[in-house]
């Protein structure tokens, strides 16, 4: 990994340092009083965030045996963009941050 890959991870680690990734088996009805935005993308994929000052916190409910993943992007497209992947491991939550 270059220099420059290495601080814009941890630029964008920084920058969204309360990524919270969980999963369920069922979608849940997050309290609307702890999240500013809502996105259901459909039944099995769900994206809760809110803003506080400089701070994002996410969160992801999904129905998958697997992986899930949440990229940012300055304009769409996978080139120079900021992908989290996240998964179970022994009942504990890991995620990787990369940049494409």
């Amino acid at each position: 990994m270059g220099i420059a890959t290495a601080r814009r991870i941890a630029n964008w680690v920084r920058c969204y340092q309360c990524l919270l990734v969980a999963w369920s088996w069922q979608l849940s009805i997050a309290a609307s009083s702890k999240w500013d935005h809502i996105m259901d993308f459909d039944q099995n994929y769900r994206l809760l965030w809110t803003s506080t000052g400089q701070d994002i916190t996410f969160e992801i409910q999904s129905r998958t045996q697997g992986f899930v993943g949440l990229g940012f992007s300055r304009d769409g497209t996978l080139a120079d963009s900021d992908i989290v992947v996240g998964w179970m491991d022994d009942g504990q939550t890991r995620f990787q941050v990369s940049f494409i």
